[in-house]
């Protein structure tokens, strides 16, 4: 199955959560079980690859990615 990295933000906090699932929208209902507030997006895992993870959380938090 592959990977996706879901990028979080709710009232408990922020993050990338690494889940397992068929496609992006059953990556983001796994999420969504986590996180039912918050808002999500999700992306193939492989996309992440020598990327700084800190940086692109930050920029997908100030509403660039």
């Amino acid at each position: 199955m592959p990977k996706f990295a879901v990028f979080f933000s709710d009232g408990a906090g922020f993050g990338i959560e690494m889940v397992q699932a068929l496609d992006v929208a059953h990556a983001e209902d796994i999420a969504r079980a986590q996180h039912p507030t918050g808002r999500l997006s999700a992306v193939p895992a492989e996309l992440l690859d020598g990327v700084n993870r800190q940086k692109l959380l930050a920029a997908w938090l100030r509403g660039e990615g």
